[in-house]
This record gives C-alpha cells, sequence and structure tokens, in this order.
C-alpha cells in the first residue's frame, strides 16, 4: 500500500501545490494546525532525502569501500540537480497515468521508447513542444496566474509571500525544464 501510496503522492503534488498557493496565500495562519504546507514538506524533503540521505550513502560507501570521503560526497551530490527536475516534473505524468488507468483509458508510453532516433537539436525542440505542448500550457498559464497574483489581484486578494509562492513556482519551474534539461537529444547540439 505505501508504494503505490507514493505513486499517488507524486501524482497529488501539482495539484496540492496550486491549491496550497491559494489557501496558504489568502488564509495564511487562519487554517487548522493540521494542515502542513508545501513550504514545510519541501523544506523536510530537501533535508531528509537531498542531504541527510546523501550524507549518509557517502558515509556508507566510505565505509565500505577504499574510497575517499570527499569523492563519495561528490558522486552523492552530484545528481542533487537533476533529480530535482526529475522528481519535481512527473507528477502531472504520474497523475495522468492514474486517471488514466482508473478509467480505463489506453495510453502510449513514448518515452521508453528503445528505439533510437537519430534527430537534430531543432527537430528534437520541435518534437519536445509536441509532445508536452499541454504542460507547456500549463506552466505559462500558472506562471501567469503567480504574476498577477503578485501585481495585478486586488489589494487584500493578493499572494506575495514566499510560502505560498515557492512550492509552486518549483513545481511549475521543474515540470518546464523536465523534457528539456533530461532529453539526451537536445545534449548533442547537432544541426
Amino acid at each position: 500500500m505505501s508504494y503505490i501510496g507514493t505513486y499517488y503522492a507524486i501524482g497529488y503534488s501539482w495539484l496540492g501545490s496550486l491549491l496550497n498557493y491559494f489557501l496558504i496565500g489568502w488564509l495564511n495562519g487562519e487554517l487548522d494546525h493540521y494542515y502542513m504546507s508545501s513550504w514545510r514538506v519541501w523544506v523536510a524533503l530537501v533535508v531528509v532525502f537531498s542531504i541527510a540521505g546523501n550524507i549518509t550513502l557517502a558515509l556508507i560507501r566510505y565505509r565500505s569501500q577504499q574510497v575517499s570521503l570527499l569523492r563519495e560526497l561528490w558522486t552523492c551530490f552530484k545528481w542533487v540537480a537533476l533529480m530535482f527536475v526529475f522528481l519535481g516534473g512527473i507528477s502531472m505524468h504520474v497523475c495522468k497515468a492514474i486517471l488514466c488507468h482508473m478509467l480505463s483509458i489506453d495510453i502510449g508510453w513514448g518515452a521508453t521508447s528503445k528505439e533510437v532516433e537519430d534527430t537534430n537539436f531543432f527537430q528534437e525542440i520541435s518534437i519536445i513542444i509536441a509532445g508536452f505542448k499541454y504542460v507547456f500550457i500549463f506552466c505559462l498559464a500558472v506562471t501567469a496566474l503567480m504574476i498577477c497574483g503578485v501585481y495585478a489581484f486586488p489589494y487584500l486578494w493578493r499572494i506575495n509571500e514566499l510560502v505560498a509562492i515557492f512550492p509552486l513556482a518549483t513545481v511549475i519551474f521543474c515540470h518546464f525544464f523536465l523534457p528539456i534539461a533530461l532529453n539526451p537529444n537536445l545534449m548533442k547540439f547537432t544541426w
């Protein structure tokens, strides 16, 4: 149960961050104390998994092998940025997969294709835009919403607190850069 629960939690995170943006932005301090904001969850996850987990893994490898501690720390921490983008950018896709499974809608997994296609940089950009157009539209719309929330909403309805903005901005950043940063065909820079 806990294993499948993590997929539901990942799939819910983009929607929960959007809901948290409004709840914390408009009702900060008035919510029940049982409600934990996305900011607290994010800080806890960064401290536990990205910092403490990597330090612990480096210490375990250092003690069990004949390698230097600094080298193992570098090995553990060099992938944090890519893992951050990957895990932060898959929630909409996991949510889509869970909903399609629940509703018996057949979906295809193009990202798991085993055939290597020889493309250049510009062809790959058009493939990414076509494949992720709804994600990009969502990212741009929510970015516009957050900008309006700071500057265009009526004064009493403005959302300009970091604890409300940062978690949603992180989700938007990761969803926008997931297909770009983790695409090996873009890293070739062939014309």
